[in-house]
């Protein structure tokens, strides 16, 4: 009997995390969707004389001043004064900032990230110039799809990061390129310095034709003020020997996103 109650609770437990990964990926689906709009409305406005499109069909239209708003939301999200940096890492420099490999639950091989510059080996995946100098001598970090298990989990953890708690929050950014047919998964966990739980904080999950050009690309991620001490951890995944994803400039800004 105590045996099937004990699986009984197991199961809840993990029913109940299943619920809030699936709560946070439509919280992280809807922001990547704002992102893109972002962008769209940023590339018609540089490239065009046209104002950016009005929403149609079953969206309902905007009207003039949801689409004023929207704007001064564009322009403060795209063109927002540089915020105080608190933490910044470029990679250039041959202690990696701290940054680690490691391993937590079902990640098994703890080799996989690793520092460097020009292309990575695997041809036609990751990287040829870094993000900071835009050069082949500038370096980055790279998760190595040929060093990780078809469809196994890497992670790399950044050293304790401490910051202002009275702040109202803080911003994470990070560089990232994912160019390979057999690139899947980037995410980004905050560790607290319990080390009591983790919380996924972001994630991608692009299809390898969107990064054909092989450009980088950044993300935004909000670290609400309740966190003054952690560490972030890099989560990624790939489904071949062609699936290297990398990672440069990363920072910690003062103030949300």
């Amino acid at each position: 009997m105590t045996n099937k109650v004990d699986n009984i609770e197991m199961k809840l437990k993990k029913s109940r995390e299943s619920y809030e990964d699936l709560g946070n990926e439509l919280l992280q689906t809807r922001r990547e969707l704002e992102h893109e709009m972002l962008r769209l409305y940023d590339y018609i406005r540089r490239n065009t004389n046209a104002d950016p499109p009005v929403l149609h069909g079953r969206l309902r239209p905007m009207a003039d001043s949801q689409l004023a708003e929207f704007r001064e939301l564009e322009t403060s999200y795209l063109y927002k004064e540089e915020a105080k940096v608190l933490y910044s890492c470029d990679f250039e420099q041959g202690d990696n900032c701290g940054w680690q490999n490691t391993t937590y639950k079902d990640v098994i091989t703890n080799a996989c990230w690793m520092r460097r510059s020009g292309c990575t080996p695997v041809q036609d995946t990751g990287p040829c110039i870094d993000h900071t100098y835009n050069t082949s001598q500038g370096y980055y970090m790279y998760m190595s799809a040929r060093y990780c298990g078809e469809e196994e989990y890497s992670e790399i953890i950044s050293p304790e990061i401490t910051v202002d708690q009275m702040s109202n929050g803080h911003c994470f950014e990070i560089w990232y390129q994912m160019l390979g047919r057999d690139t899947d998964f980037l995410a980004v966990h905050l560790v607290p310095r319990n080390r009591r739980g983790r919380r996924k904080m972001w994630h991608v999950r692009e299809r390898w034709q969107d990064h054909m050009d092989g450009e980088w690309r950044l993300a935004r991620v909000d670290i609400p003020n309740t966190f003054n001490s952690y560490q972030i951890v890099l989560r990624g995944r790939s489904l071949g020997t062609e699936g290297d994803i990398g990672v440069d400039d990363i920072r910690i800004l003062e103030g949300a996103c």
